[in-house]
């Protein structure tokens, strides 16, 4: 089961854990004796199991019922975190559009280690990804195309030719055959 505001009180938890440094999901699931995937999946929302549970309420120092439901008096410092999934006001207009500040903005929310947003753009670059290389593959298409279309014409244009200066009435079966490139004319005897 899934319950993404007790995710986003347990990354609340850990990201008040250390003030003023950085406190990574890593170094949380070794202090509280979990391992990483498990946390990762806590702070997505699947709540844990009993022995888990126990395990963040003892580390973090948090009351059960807040943890799980948000009622009740929350830790010290958690309040003052501003929520990581709120929507924000963006003024598209004055946003730069450049690659260095999208990925300064990705920086920024994959360093926020909000589970979901983690997680939705890991699949739209997975999505993106595909595209890109299908496009590539359509792209190369295109241009093996074209080679082909310049290389008939080309043929084209030397078969032409040599009807024009008599060499190439060739039919099949007929016992004589052109080679086009040196334009000359062989036929048994």
């Amino acid at each position: 089961m899934r319950d993404i505001e007790f995710g986003k009180r347990l990354i609340s938890l850990r990201k008040s854990a250390k003030q003023n440094e950085r406190y990574t999901q890593t170094e949380a699931a070794e202090d509280i004796h979990i391992s990483y995937k498990s946390l990762q999946n806590h702070e997505a929302g699947k709540l844990p199991n009993k022995a888990n549970l126990k395990k963040y309420i003892d580390f973090y120092g948090c009351d059960k019922v807040w943890l799980l439901t948000g009622e009740g008096e929350s830790p010290i410092g958690v309040d003052d975190q501003p929520s990581i999934s709120e929507p924000r006001d963006i003024n598209y207009k004055t946003i730069d559009t450049s690659f260095g500040t999208a990925v300064d903005a990705l920086k920024e929310i994959f360093d926020s280690y909000d589970p979901v947003l983690i997680d939705a753009i890991r699949s739209n670059l997975y999505v993106f990804r595909l595209y890109a290389r299908k496009d590539h593959q359509i792209k190369q298409q295109d241009r093996d195309i074209q080679e082909l279309k310049e290389k008939y014409e080309e043929l084209k244009k030397r078969f032409d030719s040599l009807e024009k200066r008599g060499v190439g009435s060739v039919q099949a079966g007929s016992g004589s055959h052109a080679h086009y490139g040196d334009a000359t004319r062989e036929k048994e005897s």
